[in-house]
């Protein structure tokens, strides 16, 4: 039986949760029995990690790598998976502790010929607190019945929990990864599924960790939807969706738009959610998959003006991104806006000025014009008192 499984570890600044996780995989044997193969990266730690990386490297065998620089979790994740060799790969968290019995049953999985048209094997996870002890919380990946009902929630969430969660590797190209971004779960996932299909299983592969050291973690909430938003965009141009919507025939995208309809029925819509529901059905009306008049009905049901929504289908969606963002935004403005709350508002003439103040700003060298208007737009946005009283009840 060949190896088919890479775990990529990235870890920085936590080496007795480090030592526990590779304690972890070397109690069930999956590299020394060529199931697995295992590559850890030190992302710039800057206490005794090397001390447990060299402990450990005189028991298990794994490829070894070093970062001079602390790397966010998208390049981290990039340099792992352009090493990696396996048919796919697991990223378990640096204070994660796999459940051996089952990553050795996974490692066997993977080596199996009738999961060739998958693109997701998703496992499920317990938890666990900062000593180890078991919580109640249990993670279980939602199992979609059809791919349009995937893509439609994967639009608005990660639904999948990344160190339960094993990828094949040849669904990624490294050539794409968004590397401008904070985190690529929701690239990973939405790639994925358009890509192949998802396999199911029910035993848990990791115990996540929960603890006060997880310092990262709002920080990364608050920038999900920026880093989904500005994603989406750039997969548009020619990543995986658009090569969905070129390929997908005429009911696959009424399916989908019919997944897309039950969703946001049940949803509070952000900012973020309207441009990316603007974007995919102007698209599949623009390669004819769905008619301009579904195309309408749908984007009236986001709340987005009717005057407004056909304007744009006729024009076609030939703006910049940011010029799009602001038109929603001006047609959301409009379609929540009550005439006893005007006085309360910022009002048209404050939006202007908003908007005005975005295009005159000054542009950092770290990120491109788009990006930092975006940005900044959405964080204004989200201030204005109608948007958070009709979206965020």
């Amino acid at each position: 039986m060949g190896m088919d499984l890479s775990i990529v570890i990235a870890t920085r600044n936590r080496p007795v949760f480090l030592n526990e996780l590779l304690e972890s995989v070397y109690d069930c044997k999956v590299v020394e029995q060529d199931l697995a193969e295992l590559l850890v990266l030190n992302n710039n730690s800057t206490d005794n990690t090397r001390d447990i990386i060299d402990f450990w490297q005189t028991r298990i065998n794994f490829k070894y790598f070093e970062n001079d620089t602390n790397l966010r979790g998208s390049l981290q994740y990039g340099r792992l998976i352009s090493e990696a060799r396996g048919t796919w790969v697991i990223s378990p968290g640096d204070d994660d502790i796999f459940i051996s019995e089952n990553l050795k049953n996974l490692a066997r999985l993977c080596s199996l010929s009738k999961l060739q048209e998958h693109s997701l094997i998703a496992c499920e996870a317990l938890t666990i607190d900062a000593c180890g002890q078991s919580l109640t919380k249990r993670y279980k990946p939602p199992k979609f019945l059809r791919t349009s009902d995937g893509i439609a929630r994967i639009i608005f969430e990660s639904y999948f929990w990344m160190p339960a969660t094993a990828i094949r590797r040849e669904m990624i190209q490294i050539s794409q990864f968004p590397e401008t971004i904070t985190t690529g779960d929701w690239w990973l996932w939405m790639t994925c599924i358009l890509k192949g299909k998802v396999y199911y299983t029910n035993e848990p592969i990791v115990k996540y960790r929960i603890h006060e050291g997880q310092e990262q973690k709002t920080y990364l909430h608050q920038m999900w939807e920026l880093d989904r938003l500005r994603v989406f965009l750039e997969d548009l141009q020619g990543g995986s969706l658009r090569m969905w919507i070129s390929s997908v025939e005429t009911k696959g995208a009424y399916e989908f738009l019919d997944s897309l309809t039950k969703e946001v029925a049940v949803r509070l819509l952000s900012f973020t959610d309207l441009i990316v529901l603007t974007h995919v059905v102007l698209e599949l009306e623009k390669a004819c998959k769905i008619d301009g008049a579904s195309a309408t009905h749908f984007l009236i049901q986001c709340g987005l003006d009717p005057r407004f929504v056909n304007t744009w289908l006729k024009q076609g969606s030939q703006e910049s991104d940011f010029n799009v963002a602001i038109e929603v935004a001006r047609a959301t403005y409009h379609a929540v806006l009550k005439p006893n709350t005007t006085k309360e508002l910022f009002g048209e003439i404050g939006l202007n000025n908003l908007l005005s103040q975005i295009r005159n700003q000054e542009i950092e060298e770290s990120v491109t014009s788009i990006e930092r208007k975006i940005i900044d737009f959405y964080r204004r946005f989200k201030r204005l008192k109608v948007i958070r009283i009709i979206f965020n009840k």
